[in-house]
């Protein structure tokens, strides 16, 4: 009896312990928004200057969207134009400022704000995108009956990035040019493959625990494959604390063009507000189906001893606590993202990418699932939520 009730007691005191930690990692990923937003800046226009030849300066035209630009020797003629455009990209908003002569032809482009991974940037930056635009008339860009993805393998991130230039002139096109441009059509809902698989997974997920043991366990590895095949190699698409970086940062895309992005989230989050869990982890992840093909392959039988284990169980939660503050502070969803899953789909990343990449294979030959159970922060914000959510009940009851 007194053992019991010991073991009641210390139980007691980790709750509280924990529900501690949590309510301070509530306050630091307040605060760092707060912080974020009052350090963020606004670009100098000013040193746009040079995105048309010849000027010296820019003289606002329109409420900080569009400038004129002179040279002082010859103040009273423009020598051309200088308008912003915003979109949405892959993991937050994209600003970006063209030059154009009088003639409406581009002489310069320069991407002034991106929230976008270094994978996803680097892709535009080798394609010399949007660079190679400069030299073609504000009709070929400005006009809605272009397409947008006119590069081979567009991505998102170039997509938007396509349609803030095309936005910022426009804007020089309608408000310097005296242009009127046909209307613009709506945008079309994105609904294909990826969106209707992930919401077939999602509901064999949830409702797994109706089936019987044998055929759960079909359906499990089923799940895993395809999200490993269709998520992960095919569309690149595996839930990552960029999107819910991006989510907190309030950058949502427009949900016609990336319905995706919201089906995961709300797929993922939803579950565990309701129901304190979700099937993503476990049944879809593709990067935690990768591990399991590892571990099926080695074996994957040695254990970690159950107080080392538990000491690891917190490291995920720091580094995603850390992580979320990180981008909170500098308002930039990816810069503090050290996730490997785009590594092994989309074969992209640092060079300590790689090398971690590699560790987490291979460890998964002997341990089940090593990212997931001691580094992924996806993981570590959905047994959060859960946390909360057990709390929060069992408050009221």
């Amino acid at each position: 009896m007194a053992a019991a009730a010991r073991f009641e007691t210390e139980l007691k005191i980790r709750s509280t312990w924990e529900k501690s930690i949590a309510a301070v990692a509530l306050l630091f990923v307040a605060s760092a928004w707060f912080l974020g937003r009052f350090l963020e800046e606004s670009p100098d226009p000013q040193q746009l200057v040079s995105l048309v030849p010849g000027a010296t300066n820019l003289v606002p035209l329109e409420a900080h969207r569009l400038y004129s630009a002179r040279n002082r020797k010859q103040a009273d003629v423009p020598l051309g134009y200088v308008g912003l455009g915003r979109a949405a990209g892959y993991a937050g908003p994209l600003s970006v400022a063209v030059g154009l002569n009088p003639q409406g032809v581009i002489t310069g482009i320069r991407v002034l704000e991106e929230r976008e991974t270094l994978a996803f940037y680097r892709k535009l930056t080798k394609q010399k995108f949007p660079q190679h635009l400069i030299g073609r008339t504000h009709w070929d860009i400005a006009s809605p009956a272009r397409p947008l993805d006119a590069i081979t393998g567009a991505t998102i991130s170039s997509t938007g990035v396509a349609l803030a230039t095309r936005r910022a002139v426009q804007q020089v096109g309608k408000l310097a040019l005296n242009h009127n441009y046909p209307p613009v059509p709506p945008v079309p809902v994105s609904v294909g493959l990826l969106e209707i698989v992930f919401l077939s997974l999602l509901g064999f997920g949830l409702t797994v625990s109706l089936w019987p043991k044998k055929r759960a366990k079909a359906v499990r590895w089923f799940s895993l494959a395809t999200g490993l095949v269709l998520l992960g190699f095919a569309y690149k698409r595996p839930l990552t604390l960029v999107n819910l970086n991006s989510l907190l940062l309030g950058y949502w895309p427009n949900w016609r063009s990336a319905l995706f992005w919201y089906l995961i989230l709300a797929g993922v989050l939803l579950p565990v507000i309701f129901v304190g869990k979700t099937p993503y982890c476990d049944r879809i992840c593709p990067f935690g189906a990768a591990q399991e093909v590892m571990g099926h392959i080695g074996g994957a039988k040695k254990k970690i001893p159950p107080r080392i284990a538990s000491m690891l169980s917190w490291l995920p939660r720091m580094l995603a606590l850390g992580a979320i503050v990180g981008a909170l502070i500098l308002r930039d969803p990816g810069i503090t993202s050290y996730e490997v899953s785009g590594t092994l789909f989309g074969l992209t990343g640092a060079p300590w990418q790689f090398v971690l990449l590699a560790v987490v294979l291979l460890a998964s030959l002997v341990v089940r699932r090593p990212w997931c159970r001691f580094l992924c922060p996806v993981r570590a914000v959905v047994d959060y939520l859960a946390g909360l959510r057990h709390w929060l009940s069992g408050h009221r009851t």
